[in-house]
């Protein structure tokens, strides 16, 4: 990260490691990362680590709430989309089904 910093900062998308447990280590990469967004797999710990991007105030997603995520990536926007029909509308009031992605809107991340 030292020699790379400027590739690797403000980046769109986060496959978090270790699920977001504290195991994963120091979490001051996410100070350079600062991911747009950030995707959790499924995981049952009481390390679980969320604290660190919601101190930073980074968007972060569970499998644990949103079921599957599918990600449209189009141009420079992400258009987000769970599984999870009640996670989606607690998420997005206007929220829409997708018939062919077989999913519900989240947002769009520019």
């Amino acid at each position: 990260m030292k020699n790379h910093k400027s590739e690797l900062t403000d980046i769109d998308i986060l496959i978090a490691p270790h699920h977001g447990r504290t195991s994963g280590g120091n979490d001051e990469f996410l100070k350079v990362l600062r991911p747009k967004l950030t995707l959790f797999g499924n995981a049952k710990s009481k390390d679980l680590n969320y604290d660190a991007w919601n101190n930073l105030y980074l968007l972060h997603y569970t499998n644990n709430q949103g079921g599957t995520f599918l990600l449209n990536i189009r141009n420079q926007d992400i258009t987000v989309y769970c599984t999870n029909e009640t996670f989606a509308k607690s998420e997005n009031k206007d929220t829409k089904y997708n018939e062919q992605l077989k999913a519900w809107l989240l947002r769009v991340i520019k």
